[in-house]
């Protein structure tokens, strides 16, 4: 039975082969139960090992590692279908994105067995892309005449009020807008 890989940080790795220095490497993989091979190439590369820690760049990743997206035409219509309805104040939700992946993939020649458009798909998509379905992604603006209108419309409002109902104490503002608390009348 294989037991799972485990990974080491460059700074344990550098710390490790330091401490090895000067005793019995056997004895010291076996206290520290780690593989004697694995330390051994570590010592060899040790010089990359502080390479890396120096240059900051000891905790990430090497670039372009890891598993590439397979449609990268696809992926980007998908991106700029997304981009063009944020543009438009649209709201983009995650099963529309998977189904809008699901209809394109005929355009790219690309059969739709073979797009899966699983939420883990959609997750590394949103990753890759730096996109995010949880923030606004408009900012709400009025113009000069529709604020006042609007201010207008709010202070008739409350002229209406009969604030002779209420007493003092139990008005408060809750984010610049009056609010009654107690009984109603």
């Amino acid at each position: 039975m294989s037991s799972k890989r485990k990974g080491y940080s460059v700074a344990f790795k550098r710390a490790i082969v330091e401490q090895s220095r000067g005793g019995n490497l056997k004895k010291f993989c076996e206290e520290m139960k780690l593989d004697l091979r694995m330390v051994r190439k570590w010592r060899a590369g040790y010089h990359d090992l502080v390479r890396l820690t120096h240059d900051g760049s000891a905790d990430r990743r090497k670039c372009g590692t890891g598993r590439q997206p397979y449609y990268l035409e696809l992926e980007d219509a998908i991106y700029d279908w997304i981009l063009d309805r944020r543009a438009l104040s649209l709201v983009v939700n995650r099963a529309e994105v998977q189904a809008f992946a699901l209809a394109s993939a005929p355009r790219f020649d690309i059969s739709t067995e073979d797009v899966k458009a699983s939420s883990h798909w959609l997750a590394a998509f949103m990753k890759r892309k730096e996109l995010s379905l949880r923030r606004s992604t408009t900012l709400f603006k009025l113009e000069d005449d529709q604020v006042i209108e609007r201010a207008l419309a709010f202070k008739s409002f409350i002229d209406k009020i009969d604030s002779s109902r209420y007493e003092a104490w139990n008005v408060i503002a809750m984010d610049e807008t009056a609010v009654f608390l107690g009984p109603g009348p």
